[in-house]
């Protein structure tokens, strides 16, 4: 697990107070949910960063591809028009 998201995780438990022993309020609910809340912060939650990190690669590698078929095709607008291609 990378160090940035071991730390969010870190984080995530600092917010939620879970093991603090206080029973009260929204403490009670968070003491009853504790299993719960575990499990996404442990187990969900790594796993849906680690997808869209994923989905964020695939993009940005099908980004790169396209930002190259753009320059080229300007390239060859320019070779075409004899002059520097301006989009705006």
């Amino acid at each position: 697990m990378a160090a940035k998201q071991q730390a969010f995780i870190e984080k995530l438990h600092e917010l939620f107070q879970i093991n603090n022993g206080l029973d009260f309020g929204i403490y009670r609910i968070i003491n009853e949910k504790k299993s719960d809340i575990e499990n996404y912060i442990n187990n969900t939650l790594p796993n849906k960063i680690n997808e869209f990190l994923k989905s964020m690669q695939t993009v940005s590698v099908d980004n790169t591809a396209k930002i190259k078929e753009l320059e080229t095709k300007i390239k060859t607008l320019e070779e075409l028009g004899g002059g520097e291609f301006r989009c705006c």
